[in-house]
């Protein structure tokens, strides 16, 4: 089980760059989040610890606005999850990078869907389901 998600501050997303040594979408644009470490561990914990060990940034269940669930890519039969956490504006300044990627960054919406090939597919098209749902 994976989690990849949104964390919103102020309408604008948090992205890193992934290093060039990752095995996956080196030096791609990507979300916050990654791979459950234990069998009971929960999308939220996932998502938390995720969030924590990337940017040192606490998220709250109350600050997660949107879940789905999608079938996953890499493992058939498996799930990974997309969260979406909307934080105060005050929490942009506390983003520290950790030891995963180059740098972070916070785009809109409109830059990172039309960020070509920088971004993975995948994740785009699920940022844009979770933008259908904010203007129904």
């Amino acid at each position: 089980m994976g989690v990849k998600g949104l964390v919103v501050v102020g309408g604008r997303l948090l992205v890193y760059q992934r290093d060039q040594h990752t095995a996956n979408y080196p030096l791609c644009i990507d979300l916050p989040g990654g791979g459950a470490e234990a069998t009971d561990d929960s999308p939220f914990y996932t998502f938390q610890r995720e969030l924590l060990e990337e940017f040192q940034l606490k998220v709250l269940s109350k600050d997660i606005r949107y879940v789905r669930r999608y079938a996953s890519q890499q493992y058939p039969g498996k799930y990974s999850y997309f969260p979406v956490a909307v934080l105060p504006e005050g929490d942009r300044s506390r983003v520290k990078l950790g030891d995963e990627g180059l740098k972070y960054s916070w785009l809109s919406f409109d830059e990172y869907l039309s960020s070509q090939d920088l971004a993975w597919l995948s994740l785009k098209n699920r940022v844009t389901d979770y933008l259908k749902t904010q203007k129904a």
